[in-house]
């Protein structure tokens, strides 16, 4: 693979443009107040997904098995948020929203693999130049060097999970061992460097664990096996009662997840490294393993997998089967990342003096079942819903509470720079959470949610769609194709009967959505495609294997 940053130029922050930068970023005196050495530190721990229902304190589904032992307690020490959600669904542009506190299309990055804008002010740009020390590991895609943090280290690429590479300022190095396991070393490692250093700190790890094909620790191999997971009441939903955009997409747990690639089954052989036409996650990484960590791997799975195969499973049964595999090991993939977060705590307590504010949160959610699906980038409750705790760590900053009010990944910029005291941010869509005692009349104000997916088609065939989220519905616009949900999430089935064509007073919300797209400048074209095109989609063959 060519390096990250092969043709990339390196990012230059010049020093007279940037406090011009920072004159627009907010108004009056954008100072930070206060000695720098009072200021708190940060760590901001970012999982590419995490379902709610797999979040212990949200005593959901999975609470049996509770995989966030280490993140439920940030949780119960601090503010953790019942009702946060994020606002595009794709990793690359929730990064990029993450960093600056607008939605994509403000931010300008709708989709991965886009070359993020660097010239806008981030998270680590004003810290920075405010005497905070910054540091970035694990997955970045940006698309540009991060050369606004002091120092950084990032995944070459994001779908390796066992002996990674990675990238610095200095050059490529791999290192032997799991990713999650990795990550959480590098940040402790920064941090012990840092434990008497008299300038404040933000440390940002991006974890890739919870990616598919969901490969976790060889430790965690045979956690849960024991176990029979609950099924979710629509894991055999058959999306009849769905718009057609929720019928042809290819995210269904029995048709769509791979029984090698995803599940794991046979490749008896170790495949050879770095074989070109090697294209599957799960190969890729079966060949960049040491001959120790591929055989332990296969001995794990051997038990199971043969059991498989004396008894192969077919119809209902191979749908239930095929969840099983794919949840538990999604919930093996939360379980590393809540043990490293548990580390990086203790650590920190042990060596450092300064308060640090511990953040957890994620790009997105994950259908774990619900409507027999497994994916991410909807609208719909299940990926749209993400973690969001903030905790102090030696420190009493944060208070232990538990909000309901609901709040969105444009927050945690403006709300990071005031808890480092710095003004509230102009010009963002944005709010500070921690304003009045976390309970700001603007968030208690806030009676909609605006998200927007922007790729389509794409690996999962999840259709173009932005929405607005109130109370108690969700109206979900899949515009290229003229095909419209709405969800009326507090009946038992929720989001798997589309109510559109049965609502009196759909009209209503169908303008607040285009009302609240103009307020926020989501001026992307949202036509109807011709009907041409439209055929290719929704025709006989779009839903053939």
């Amino acid at each position: 693979m060519p390096h990250l940053f092969s043709k990339i130029p390196k990012l230059l922050v010049n020093g007279i443009a940037w406090w011009c930068l920072l004159f627009n970023f907010g108004t009056g005196n954008n100072q930070l107040n206060g000695n720098v050495s009072e200021k708190p530190n940060f760590t901001i721990l970012v999982n590419h997904d995490h379902a709610g229902s797999a979040l212990g304190a949200n005593k959901g589904r999975f609470q049996q098995v509770n995989p966030t032992e280490n993140i439920d307690i940030l949780a119960e020490n601090g503010c953790f948020f019942k009702n946060s959600f994020c606002s595009n669904g794709s990793s690359g542009p929730s990064s990029a929203t993450f960093f600056t506190g607008k939605f994509s299309h403000q931010h300008g990055l709708l989709v991965n693999d886009q070359k993020f804008d660097p010239s806008q002010p981030t998270i680590p740009q004003v810290l920075n130049s405010h005497g905070y020390e910054t540091a970035l590991f694990g997955r970045w895609n940006l698309m540009t060097e991060p050369a606004e943090f002091n120092h950084w280290e990032v995944l070459e690429d994001p779908d390796t999970f066992f002996n990674p590479t990675l990238i610095s300022s200095s050059g490529k190095r791999q290192i032997e061992g799991h990713t999650t396991d990795i990550l959480g070393d590098l940040l402790i490692q920064w941090i012990k460097k840092k434990q008497n250093s008299k300038k404040p700190f933000l440390a940002v790890v991006f974890f890739n664990a919870t990616q598919r094909p969901w490969m976790p620790t060889l430790r965690q191999l045979e956690t849960y096996n024991d176990i029979l997971l609950p099924e979710p009441i629509t894991l055999f939903s058959d999306q009849k009662d769905l718009a057609p955009a929720s019928r042809y997409q290819h995210n269904e747990i029995g048709k769509d997840l791979n029984l090698t690639n995803d599940l794991f089954l046979g490749l008896p052989e170790k495949p050879e490294r770095q074989l070109p036409e090697i294209v599957e996650s799960y190969q890729k990484n079966l060949s960049n393993m040491n001959e120790e960590q591929f055989s332990t791997w296969q001995l794990l799975w051997r038990a199971e997998n043969e059991a498989y195969f004396r008894n192969i499973p077919v119809e209902e049964e191979l749908l239930r089967w095929k969840y099983q595999r794919f949840a538990k090991n999604y919930l093996r993939c939360i379980r590393d990342v809540d043990e490293n977060i548990g580390r990086i705590r203790s650590i920190y307590e042990k060596l450092v003096s300064r308060e640090c504010i511990m953040i957890y949160t994620a790009h997105q959610g994950r259908f774990i079942g619900e409507n027999g699906w497994f994916g991410t980038q909807w609208m719909m409750d299940p990926s749209m819903r993400t973690p969001l705790v903030f905790c102090s760590i030696n420190g009493k900053t944060i208070p232990k509470k538990k909000i309901d009010l609901n709040v969105q990944d444009i927050d945690i910029a403006p709300t990071i720079l005031s808890l480092a005291s710095h003004e509230a941010l102009e010009n963002i869509p944005g709010l500070p959470l921690n304003l009045s005692d976390w309970n700001s009349m603007s968030l208690i104000g806030r009676k909609e949610l605006y998200f927007h997916h922007y790729e389509f088609p794409g690996p999962l065939m999840i259709a173009k769609h932005n929405g607005v989220r109130t109370n108690k519905f969700s109206l979900i616009n899949y515009y290229q194709f003229g095909e419209w949900e709405l969800f009326d999430r507090t009946s038992q089935l929720s989001e798997s009967k589309n109510i559109a064509d049965s609502y009196s007073e759909i009209e209503a919300l169908r303008n607040r959505l285009s009302i609240l797209a103009n307020e926020i400048g989501d001026n992307v074209d949202k036509s109807i495609m011709p009907e041409k095109w439209r055929r290719i989609y929704r025709g006989p063959a779009a839903r053939m294997e």
